[in-house]
């Protein structure tokens, strides 16, 4: 019999077990949902990928050429925001599911099915209908697949379009302590329900232990009470000669008339008057200390989202980047950084050709192939940051380094800028606004005009530096 209640004990606790371990998986789509979309650090990491991403324009080949200018014009206005919503859906599902919209004009555009709209799992090939099997599709073993979500849109899945960005992988994290849907951040959706867990707990301890309570245990009988007995009603002191019927009047009116002395005096804090009842005793009211290092699961949380995007910390604004972030951890993480923005570039870049193919190349075919070979490229407008005219004539020393209309114009705006900014920001063919004004600072450093300059040897250094400024500048300007 005891055998028997054990194993039944134990088979519930598995079943529990197992059916927390369910709940746990299919509410972690909304979590997901909310940590990409609404957490602070997740879309900041986004939005400075898809500006790394997305700083400059698209350019479009077909069969070769150039593309016409109209049609340059609409891919980079309606083919960026495509390219923007592509960025969120990759590292939050792993894969693009997209779709194709006609605009009030007739002319199509691909666009990513909005984030809630649906849910997706990893199905087998052979699980899946044939109207959804793409010619990409075959040979392949697991492939995504979603569902859309009634009363949301009236598209139809065999309308929608999936691009694979992550191999899809068969219940990885499902049956564990993450129990999470496949996706590229799985595993900060854990860290980031414990987080809210533990912040949970202590707004609740934080309110139990800002609230007063009154805790009482039975304590011995004492001496019997008599109504005649002296007692203190209301602040004043009452005689033993009274009859009992004088007590139980006040007796039924003393809380009132402590309360009516408090609350006639002007208080932010009104107490509130209890009647104990008899043989009790107060206890003490302990105070509350959630168990849960919310600092901890914060750090770790940070450097966990730091790291999926390939990020140093400081960019998310973690960290002090102190002494022991050495420039080799700088060139790491740009060199890690630089790679996944190659990795994005190239996958962004083969769904623009699948969207332009299934637009306007489907089912035209010539012996076989495409009846046109279009190529989608992103181009960057990366910038050329010096911090002083040395650096510029050391870099002008190159030869073929600087274009000579780029060179005579970076030196038109160090000799005749306004601006007095001492950063030169410059793009090849497309200057940035943010230009060095070296003659107005030197100037200003030579005639002593800055705010902290207040000693001479202050002077004389700036003086120095503007003048050598302006040598290496003019000499710039007869090379230009």
């Amino acid at each position: 019999m005891r055998h028997a209640l054990y194993a039944t004990a134990s088979h519930r606790a598995v079943d529990v077990a197992l059916q927390q371990q369910e709940d746990n998986y299919h509410t972690s789509i909304y979590y997901l949902l909310e940590l990409t979309q609404r957490e602070p650090t997740v879309m900041q990491a986004m939005h400075t990928l898809q500006s790394h991403l997305l700083n400059g324009f698209i350019h479009v080949k077909i069969d070769g050429r150039p593309a016409s200018l109209r049609f340059q014009q609409f891919v980079n206005k309606y083919y960026v925001r495509f390219c923007e919503e592509s960025i969120f859906a990759m590292m939050t599902y792993g894969f693009i599911p997209w779709y194709i919209r006609k605009l009030k004009n007739g002319n199509m555009v691909p666009t990513v099915l909005p984030p809630g709209s649906f849910t997706w799992h990893v199905r087998p090939v052979v699980q899946m209908k044939k109207e959804f099997l793409r010619a990409c599709d075959a040979g392949k073993l697991l492939l995504y697949d979603i569902t859309l979500q009634t009363g949301v849109s009236d598209i139809d899945r065999k309308d929608v379009y999936i691009y694979e960005f992550e191999t899809p992988i068969w219940e990885v994290g499902r049956y564990t302590i993450n129990a999470s849907v496949s996706s590229p951040l799985q595993n900060l959706v854990t860290t980031y329900r414990r987080l809210l867990t533990a912040m949970q707990n202590r707004a609740y301890a934080d309110l139990w232990n800002s609230q007063a309570h009154i805790i009482t245990k039975q304590a011995a009988q004492g001496a019997t009470q008599e109504p005649t007995a002296t007692m203190f009603e209301a602040g004043r002191q009452v005689g033993a000669m009274y009859s009992y019927e004088d007590c139980k009047i006040q007796l039924s009116t003393r809380d009132a008339d402590i309360q009516e002395q408090f609350t006639s005096k002007e208080s932010l804090h009104v107490p509130y008057v209890y009647t104990l009842p008899l043989n009790v005793s107060t206890e003490q009211a302990p105070v509350l200390r959630p168990c849960e290092d919310v600092q901890m699961l914060w750090d770790k949380f940070s450097r966990d989202v730091a790291m999926c995007f390939s990020l140093p910390p400081e960019a998310l604004g973690i960290g002090s980047g102190g002494s022991d972030r050495t420039t080799l951890h700088l060139h790491q993480h740009e060199t890690l950084f630089n790679s996944m923005l190659s990795r994005f570039r190239r996958h962004l870049q083969f769904a623009m050709q699948d969207a332009y193919r299934e637009i306007y190349l489907r089912g035209k075919e010539e012996k076989g192939r495409l009846a046109e070979q279009v190529e989608f490229v992103l181009v960057n407008n990366t910038a050329l940051r010096l911090n002083s005219v040395e650096e510029l004539a050391k870099l002008a020393a190159v030869e073929g380094a600087l274009p000579p209309g780029m060179l005579h114009e970076l030196v038109q705006r160090l000799v005749y800028g306004n601006t007095g900014v001492t950063q030169v920001a410059a793009q090849y063919g497309k200057s940035s606004s943010e230009s060095s004004g070296v003659a107005s600072g030197a100037a200003r450093a030579a005639s002593g005009q800055d705010g902290d300059a207040s000693s001479k040897d202050t002077k004389k250094r700036k003086s120095d530096e503007a003048s050598a400024m302006l040598t290496a500048a003019n000499k710039l300007a007869k090379k230009a």
